[in-house]
């Protein structure tokens, strides 16, 4: 059987909405500071960021966040959804003050 998100489903035929639920209990709370950090390898192709302050990620095999064109921005204090390969990592670095990056992959079922 394929691993799959888990979503909420609505009415008598049971339609997925485009919701995840996101499993917490999987969560990772990353500290950053003005040295690149690397997160744990992902094991859900839909992560959850949540940044306490301005910072850059760099998402793929070997990743290596940097202020950079390669990196993406995240602002603080507002969710991102992001689409990653299962088996890659993220490495997240500061804007300019050391913060947090919450992580959180959503729920998923199935698999072999």
């Amino acid at each position: 059987m394929t691993k799959r998100i888990v979503c909420a489903v609505s009415g008598n035929r049971h339609e997925a909405v485009p919701a995840p639920q996101w499993d917490y209990s999987k969560g990772q709370k990353i500290s950053f500071s003005s040295s690149a950090v690397l997160s744990a390898v992902f094991e859900s192709p839909l992560i959850l960021l949540h940044a306490t302050e301005k910072c850059f990620v760099q998402i793929g095999e070997n990743p290596v966040a940097a202020d950079a064109a390669k990196s993406r921005p995240l602002v603080s204090e507002k969710d991102w959804a992001e689409t990653v390969t299962v088996g890659h990592r993220l490495s997240v670095i500061r804007a300019s003050e050391d913060g947090v990056l919450f992580v959180i992959p959503a729920l998923m079922e199935g698999g072999e």
